[in-house]
């Protein structure tokens, strides 16, 4: 089959009928967008492809729950319990790692026959315990460049071979990755580089609308060109040990999607924006040319008066950053020493100047790589009081995103502090009733979750959830027409 901008490559829904299953673990947290599940979409962009070539698209399907509802796990039951289930792929992140061990738990349960249950996602590549090592009910995990290993798994395994990782020919396969399999069984392989151009822009898509309130009333296109992050510095992010960022070279698959889906608002998610030459001289004009409003995420000391410029020239309309805390001794702790006071201001004043909008993330209970709590009372109001001069500046705020720091695996957080012997079981994710309303709040480890810093500080633990309540409640100062809220987006 054929693929044109107005019949693209989508994946509709699982049924009863599906054979590969492709799952979306559920994050247990409050996502502000809802977008598409780019990691197990890529990986499974190969074997997709190869099926719909062969007149067999309809054996694939997608689940991609907004939560981890009873709703979800009915369907997934009948699906299972209907007997045509043959590969289940199932991606997450160390948030859901809880939910892909259900998952794969109730598919073994329920299904009738022998399914092979794949797993992988962002969790696989960073955390040091593969997923097939610490979850029985999981057959094989990839790490790395899955897709070119997911391709001769799945393809075997569809054809009947539930016991295929000992007969793949590794050395013929792209990129890097390590393939872990039960009993023990470890293979890993070292291929030619893979292009990112594919990673970025030529995968397949789930035929459902995406959602973003910054961009009402469209759907919204989430994107990528880069992956990996330039600055990296940042200590508790796993995308800053990459070793800078990939970007794509060839921004023409651009233009198919934009066609493919008018009206449309686009969404950036790579973790900054590039600003190559390459960027400027030939997605900026893409971009322009649409006509359509996007998105994008950046780092302020990268930016330049006239680069801001230029976005907003380009249809720019929303640019998304990390401040973290209104503290800038606890920012260069956390590895943001380039965002000094006056620096953020003035950059976000620069912003304002073009009219576009902004999204904030504060990020709240800090700590050092050797597990020593940084925030405090001060730093605390300090981010607040740092809320408020954002807007009495004038910036188009369009939300602020307060979260609580999570310690994931590949950071260099989690590094540290295994160094210090307080090891992390990421397959262990405690709860945080205190902080369930924000959107990393009842996930992962923080310094009210932690085990040697749980319960040091209650009053802290207020003083945070309070604040937090408070930025996300902020209003505009008055102008023409009344205040606006400044919502959760």
């Amino acid at each position: 089959m054929q693929h044109t901008p107005e019949h693209p490559l989508t994946i509709k829904e699982g049924t009863t009928s599906t054979r590969l299953l492709l799952i979306h673990a559920p994050y247990p947290g409050h996502l502000k967008f809802d977008s598409q599940p780019s990691s197990l979409l890529f990986a499974s962009s190969l074997v997709v492809r190869a099926l719909h070539a062969e007149g067999r698209g309809e054996e694939v399907g997608y689940l991609d729950p907004k939560g981890a509802t009873d709703g979800f796990y009915e369907q997934l039951g009948r699906i299972a319990a209907a007997g045509e289930l043959r590969v289940v792929c199932i991606s997450t992140s160390t948030a859901a790692i809880e939910q892909a061990a259900r998952i794969a738990q109730l598919v073994r349960d329920v299904a009738p026959n022998r399914v092979l249950i794949v797993g992988g996602g962002p969790h696989e590549d960073d955390c040091p315990i593969a997923m097939a090592t610490a979850i029985p009910a999981v057959d094989i995990s990839i790490a790395g460049a899955a897709e070119h290993a997911l391709l001769p798994i799945v393809l075997a395994a569809l054809d009947g071979d539930v016991d295929v990782v000992s007969d793949i020919d590794f050395g013929s396969l792209r990129g890097r990755g390590v393939v872990t399999g039960k009993e023990g069984q470890v293979r890993s392989w070292s291929g030619p580089r893979v292009g990112v151009t594919e990673w970025a822009l030529q995968r397949p898509w789930v035929d459902r609308k995406i959602s973003f309130p910054i961009f009402p009333g469209r759907p919204t296109l989430p994107l990528s060109v880069s992956y990996g992050c330039s600055y990296g510095q940042c200590t508790f992010c796993a995308e800053s040990l990459v070793g800078g960022q990939t970007i794509v070279k060839d921004f023409s698959p651009l233009k198919s999607m934009i066609e493919a889906s008018p009206g449309a608002a686009l969404y950036f998610q790579d973790s900054i924006f590039p600003a190559t030459r390459e960027a400027r001289k030939e997605l900026l004009p893409i971009l322009r040319e649409s006509g359509l409003p996007w998105g994008c995420q950046v780092y302020l000391p990268t930016l330049s008066r006239t680069f801001i410029k230029l976005l907003a020239d380009s249809g720019c309309t929303y640019v998304y950053t990390g401040i973290e805390s209104g503290s800038e001794e606890l920012r260069s702790a956390l590895g943001k020493s380039g965002l000094n006071s006056s620096l953020v201001r003035q950059r976000l004043l620069w912003v304002a100047e073009t009219g576009m909008r902004v999204g904030l993330s504060l990020m709240f209970g800090g700590i050092s790589n050797r597990g020593e709590l940084l925030e405090t009372e001060h730093s605390v109001m300090a981010t607040v009081d740092f809320t408020q001069q954002v807007l009495r500046d004038g910036v188009n705020v369009a939300g602020f995103y307060p979260n609580v720091l999570t310690v994931l695996p590949g950071t260099a957080l989690s590094a540290g502090l295994q160094s210090t012997g307080n090891v992390i079981d990421f397959y262990r994710t405690p709860r945080v009733p205190e902080f369930a309303e924000l959107e990393d709040g009842e996930i992962g480890y923080n310094f009210a979750s932690i085990p040697w810093m749980r319960g040091g500080n209650p009053q802290l633990v207020e003083s945070v959830r309070d604040a937090a309540t408070h930025v996300v409640s902020c209003k505009q100062p008055k102008k023409e027409g009344g205040s606006r809220a400044v919502g959760p987006y």
